[in-house]
């Protein structure tokens, strides 16, 4: 468990670190409050105004504005009030629409921004503690922030941002986004868009009901992605949703994936979760589908192993418990003077409630679920550090390297390596492209990678296709890979600039050593001779110690004896100390003990001018 801790602490830190690898990287940063400040001609009862006029027609106007996120100017966007009940507080949710006045506009690559002020929440956190407990357990969701708001100069107080389910939204999550997205709501169930769906949502719902209840672990995986509906239930249990798919079949999105061809639900609207109240068993009743779930054995006790497994890594109370300050010291300066604080409701209650609620739900359903199973299926590796390894990836893969998948297609890939004498399966193990999200794919049942052998997989989003292909491909021109395990432990990962194409980057030695960029060895080992080799970039940078103590060096250990230009910053971009230091013997110091340091977390860049290698670290100050 401790393993984990360390690692959501470094993830839930760390988006700065991409530098905006990934779209909405930065605006989703959770490690500092944003601070966004809205200009427009409209005072915003004008806008609420228009907002009602228009709510029953659900067409609604954006009107015209600019805005400063981060000091980051932006012009022509547009600006509306949203929500439902919610409107309907004195402090009004908004949405932003960068791309509503101008085509193609854009905001750290996103087309639009929900600043949502937390109905019914005096705690403020709520969203974003149950968006990260469906992050942590693989459930395709959004992510979140938190931002002071301006409008007009006057301060709106503390929001929390959330990402747009969209076409884009699709687009970073699934294979393929040329689906149907639907959204549930008051009025029944609304198409947002469709492009190649070929199985309309009704004739999904009539196929399911036809299948005999004692068949539906045989035949459902056809038509719906169960291992992530049985865990998104999972999920409106343990946060005790309130207003949701358990109590009024709605706030929620279900998207048609055109290329498994199965349906999958998607989170949404979390303001009143960890709320007392609805006290959701750990069998709750939720729809036909959801019952006739239960009422299939095989189905049920895969609904228990995964509530067993969650209470193993995401519901742990330390975990929790440790978010819940974290965001507590992210807040607790600026929440006091949120101006419609005194109708919200008092914060320290909220937060205490929160905790309270967290406590009550991990206890309760324990006690449930220990009364079904009598014991849960271990959830381990015994993997030790380069056990398993990204052993080489080609990010740009063309028809003149005369590498080709199954189906004859010049696919991206990325090669493992099994160090061990021992086969492993991967059935529990996950590949990702965005650390925000490290549980974007997971390996197919019974996916085995041999004792000192190699596995391939294929980079270009075409589950379809025979073979292993990847739901995500590799950017070219920088990017990130990351290998995990259920239970969030970080196997190996991997951190790149721009690439050649069918120029492999391999560990060298094979298996054990760092990154280099080299001809390709497909399927087989990295080493070449020196005559062949050729080694262009190396990529290893390694703090020491991290953490480190308030007034000592930090050591920096490099694999290239150069002149490393270090950039060392706060999280929030804020730089504390630029230089270009030479590498002696493999290692830099830098001189942090110099630099009056507070304890917290800090970003530092490297970059290697001479071979054209930049990397980023995150250094944790005790």
């Amino acid at each position: 468990m401790k393993s984990y801790k360390t690692t959501f602490i470094l993830l839930l830190f760390s988006s700065f670190m991409a530098m905006g690898q990934g779209r909405g990287d930065r605006i989703f940063d959770e490690s500092f409050l944003h601070e966004i400040r809205i200009s427009t001609a409209r005072d915003l009862s004008a806008l609420t105004n228009i907002f009602y006029e228009e709510w029953s027609a659900g067409e609604y106007t954006y009107t015209l504005a600019s805005v400063v996120i981060d000091g980051n100017l932006l012009d022509s966007i547009g600006v509306r009030v949203k929500g439902g009940i919610s409107s309907f507080d004195i402090k009004k949710p908004l949405k932003l629409d960068f791309n509503s006045f101008v085509s193609g506009q854009r905001y750290d690559g996103i087309k639009k921004l929900n600043l949502h002020q937390g109905n019914m929440d005096p705690s403020f956190i709520r969203e974003a503690i149950s968006y990260g407990l469906m992050r942590n357990a693989g459930v395709k969701t959004v992510r979140t922030s938190f931002a002071n708001i301006y409008y007009n100069n006057e301060y709106q107080g503390v929001y929390t941002l959330v990402e747009q389910i969209d076409d884009n939204f699709i687009k970073d999550r699934f294979a393929s986004n040329k689906g149907a997205l639907y959204k549930t709501g008051q009025h029944g169930l609304e198409l947002k868009y469709e492009e190649d769906n070929s199985l309309p949502y009704a004739d999904f719902v009539s196929a399911v009901n036809q299948i005999p209840t004692n068949q539906l672990h045989e035949e459902l995986e056809e038509y719906l992605d169960v291992e992530s509906f049985l865990r998104f239930f999972v999920l409106q249990v343990f946060v005790n949703a309130v207003d949701g798919p358990l109590t009024v079949d709605y706030n929620y999105n279900i998207y048609y994936e055109p290329k498994s061809k199965t349906y999958v639900y998607i989170p949404w609207d979390y303001n009143l979760s960890l709320y007392g109240g609805a006290n959701h068993p750990l069998f709750p009743s939720g729809g036909s589908l959801l019952n006739r779930t239960f009422n299939n054995t095989a189905l049920r006790d895969r609904y228990l192993n995964i509530f067993c497994q969650l209470f193993d890594y995401n519901f742990d109370l330390d975990r929790l418990q440790n978010i819940i300050t974290i965001y507590r010291t992210l807040l607790e300066n600026d929440i006091p003077n949120d101006p419609y604080l005194e109708q919200i409701g008092d914060w320290e209650a909220g937060m205490e409630d929160v905790r309270n609620v967290i406590t009550e739900r991990y206890t309760t359903l324990l006690n449930e679920l220990e009364t079904q199973l009598n014991s849960c299926p271990p959830l381990e590796h015994a993997l030790e550090d380069l056990d398993i390894v990204i052993n080489e990836i080609v990010a740009s893969n063309d028809v003149n390297s005369n590498i080709t998948d199954p189906d004859g297609g010049s696919a991206d890939w990325i090669e493992l390596y099994n160090n061990t004498s021992e086969d492993v399966d991967l059935s529990q193990f996950y590949l990702s492209n965005d650390k925000d999200v490290l549980k974007h794919w997971r390996f197919p049942k019974g996916t085995i990678l041999p004792a000192k052998d190699y596995l391939i997989i294929w980079a270009d989003r075409d589950i379809d296709e025979e073979g292993i292909h990847s739901d995500f491909k590799l950017n070219k021109s920088q990017g990130e890979l990351y290998l995990s395990f259920e239970n969030g432990d970080i196997i190996d990962s991997l951190s790149y600039s721009d690439q050649e194409t069918n120029i492999g980057l391999a560990r060298v030695p094979n298996g054990k050593g760092p990154f280099i960029v080299q001809k390709t060895t497909f399927n087989t080992t990295n080493d070449l001779s020196t005559s062949n080799a050729q080694t262009i970039q190396k990529y290893e940078y390694k703090l020491f110690p991290n953490p480190i103590q308030v007034g000592d060096d930090l050591n920096i250990l490099c694999t290239t004896n150069d002149l490393i230009q270090v950039q060392f910053s706060s999280l929030n971009g804020s730089r504390i100390w630029q230089g270009e230091l030479n590498s002696n013997d493999g290692i830099i110091t830098l001189p942090t003990s110099n630099l009056e340091l507070q304890p917290g977390m800090y970003h530092i860049e490297l970059l290697n001018k001479r071979i054209k290698n930049r990397d980023h670290r995150i250094l944790i100050v005790h």
